[in-house]
């Protein structure tokens, strides 16, 4: 018979979960990319039609119309708030790490160029 310890649980001396772990890293985690079995359901449903915003759908071909759109609203926040675009990633930058592991998974180019995240996530 399994053991039930406050760590995890136990079936037949297998260890299925560590009900820690798994609280820990479900508690940070807040945006989730859905498994394909759901979106293979309808492709469409889920994908941008028209604008992406995160790291999700960036640089998808079919999008890249509206960035120039992003950019242009992006100057006019900032003239409007008369600050620079430096003083927001700089305030990012202190929950940089809190904001990524917001992500449920996001790919190695996100790791290798924190500077390039934080401003698509300013500017998005």
């Amino acid at each position: 018979m399994g053991e039930i310890s406050e760590a995890g649980i136990q079936v037949n001396d297998e260890f299925i979960v560590n009900v820690d772990e798994e609280m820990k890293r479900w508690d940070r985690k807040s945006i989730y990319k859905l498994p394909a079995c759901v979106t293979k359901l309808n492709k469409n449903a889920y994908k941008p039609q028209v604008v992406s915003f995160g790291p999700y759908h960036y640089n998808d071909d079919k999008l890249k119309s509206m960035e120039e759109h992003k950019r242009r609203a992006l100057a006019h926040f900032l003239k409007r708030s008369k600050k620079p675009l430096s003083s927001y990633i700089l305030s990012l930058r202190e929950i940089e790490q809190d904001v990524m592991d917001a992500y449920d998974t996001l790919p190695p180019k996100w790791d290798e160029n924190t500077d390039e995240f934080l401003e698509l996530m300013v500017r998005d």
